[in-house]
């Protein structure tokens, strides 16, 4: 999960990002206008083969009619010319039927058309019967010679002593290109015949089902009759469908190009408002995200580490720490300074609470913002260690990064004093920090600004050292010099009269955590002399 959130929000992956989102956008959309599309070639076909099996469905019912007039409405002696007159007067109707004939038991006998044969002709076997689930006797394309109609041929249904002879369908044309459709009439097994429609539209179908391995893809459905005499097979290959709407594939495409950009940009601008270091910061800061690191703060006197400074980091939500740098300023337009100070607190006192020595007294030094020293609300934040006095000593430092009212400072000071705090003013040679503030505060001590300490040697900084020291010095106050960098530069600060008090920096030891601070303090302990000599 850690990986993927450090890829939404790593500047280094937005391109890559966006790529993605694009791509993925892009998949989905054609994806659901694929889908759409799937369903309109689906209702088209399924319409498309309700209305060709309505042809055949009509052409059931027209049959049933015509037998049912021909048992009640030809009552004549068969081939009279009273008879012949009623078949001709029901073959003039218009239900598709102008052939009608006589045919008790398969036998032909007389028609509408010829009248009364010279000879009987026998229809032969049936190709179908009502054994194979018909109502009637059929004889499919079979030479209609017999009435007079030449080379014709014409479905022969036989339902009692009366035959009708059916003339091919007109044929069925779809009313979409893309479309190829067959109508056929099954026998009994695995026969069927051809009526109407493309050929060979059925058996490929019927491969396609699983008998054996099916032709190119293609959409295909098979739709039969109540009776399942009559069946319909259609088929719309890919190639024809892609030909007949290419220009709406391409349209398509287009759009799905373009709303896929127009979605990733949305959705990288909600990333950006949801995931950027601000917003995340927002959510996510509290007790359990605050990484703190502590830099031992050396004696110079004695060589002993007397205590710490507590330093604040974040843990981001992909794992990595950022340093107080990028979010400090969060905090302080936020206006919760006071309870971050808390939070860092609370734990620092958990963690080192847990793993140094009961009976090891430290000072624990930790930033304030120097908005918050005005606030009543400052003397709570450390409640914390009310009840380890006796291991802790906490020390307030102030950076005068922002000017402030001296008096209003001076009360607060006080009411820290009265909670058992020390107070230190914080890189002091830089910003607003100057003799006056270090004059007219009750304060316990001074750290001197990095820039002193890691000044070359021959530069005024490195000179201005020893007199900002005898100034604080002058005071009375307990100085402390960061950013020793190097043993030249330690033992530079040994020679300074007066001396120095405490000392920290790369060179006594890095910000640790307080495992590794509490490893540290016991390898001091035991072998005092290393820093001492350093």
């Amino acid at each position: 999960m850690s990986r993927f959130i450090s890829l939404l929000i790593s500047e280094r992956q937005k391109s890559l990002v966006g790529a993605v989102l694009t791509l993925a956008f892009f998949i989905l959309i054609l994806a659901m206008l694929t889908g759409a599309a799937v369903y309109h070639v689906r209702r088209s076909i399924a319409a498309e083969n309700e209305a060709a099996l309505q042809v055949y469905t009509d052409l059931q019912g027209r049959l049933n009619t015509i037998f049912t007039s021909l048992q009640t409405e030809v009552t004549a002696e068969p081939c009279t010319a009273q008879f012949r007159s009623q078949l001709r007067r029901l073959a003039y109707r218009p239900d598709g039927f102008s052939e009608l004939i006589y045919a008790p038991g398969g036998i032909i006998q007389c028609s509408d058309g010829v009248g009364r044969l010279t000879y009987p002709i026998p229809l032969g076997i049936p190709d179908l019967t009502p054994q194979d689930g018909y109502a009637s006797m059929v004889w499919i394309d079979s030479g209609l010679a017999f009435a007079g109609l030449g080379d014709l041929v014409g479905t022969i249904i036989l339902r009692g002593d009366y035959a009708v002879i059916v003339p091919p369908l007109k044929r069925i044309e779809p009313t979409v290109d893309w479309l190829d459709l067959e109508v056929v009439l099954r026998g009994r097994g695995e026969h069927w015949w051809h009526r109407n429609g493309d050929v060979d539209v059925y058996r490929r179908n019927r491969i396609a089902a699983g008998e054996r391995t099916g032709p190119a893809p293609a959409f295909r459905e098979l739709v039969c009759s109540e009776n399942a005499h009559h069946c319909v097979a259609t088929e719309a290959s890919l190639t024809n469908l892609v030909s007949s709407y290419r220009f709406q594939l391409i349209a398509a495409v287009m759009l799905a190009a373009g709303l896929a950009w127009r979605l990733s940009r949305a959705v990288q601008q909600f990333i950006t408002r949801h995931w950027s270091f601000e917003a995340r910061f927002r959510r996510n800061c509290g007790i359990d995200t605050i990484v703190c690191a502590y830099q031992p703060v050396m004696d110079l006197h004695s060589g002993r580490i007397i205590g710490c400074e507590v330093l604040a980091r974040w843990r981001d939500v992909d794992g990595t720490v950022v340093f107080p740098d990028r979010f400090i300023p969060i905090i302080e337009d936020g206006g919760d300074t006071l309870g971050f100070t808390r939070d860092v607190a609370t734990k620092a006192h958990r963690e080192l609470s847990a793993v140094l020595p009961v009976d090891e007294r430290l000072q624990l030094a930790f930033n304030v913002f120097p908005e918050d020293l005005g606030k009543p609300g400052l003397v709570d934040v450390f409640d914390v260690f009310a009840g380890s006095r006796d291991r802790f000593d906490v020390a307030v430092e102030i950076v005068e990064s922002k000017a402030f009212d001296v008096a209003d400072a001076e009360c607060s000071i006080e009411a820290l004093h009265g909670a058992g705090l020390k107070i230190y003013i914080d890189d002091f040679g830089s910003g607003y920090s100057n003799i006056r503030t270090l004059a007219a505060l009750p304060i316990d001590g001074v750290k001197l600004d990095r820039a002193f300490a890691m000044a070359p040697d021959d530069s005024l900084m490195a000179r201005m050292l020893n007199q900002a020291i005898d100034m604080i010095r002058v005071s009375g106050r307990v100085i402390v010099v960061e950013g020793v960098e190097t043993a030249e530069r330690l033992q530079a600060l040994r020679g300074i009269q007066p001396a120095v008090d405490r000392v920290q920096g790369y060179h006594i030891a890095r910000p640790m955590s307080a495992m590794s601070f509490a490893e540290f303090l016991y390898r001091q302990r035991h072998a005092p002399t290393l820093l001492a000599a350093a």
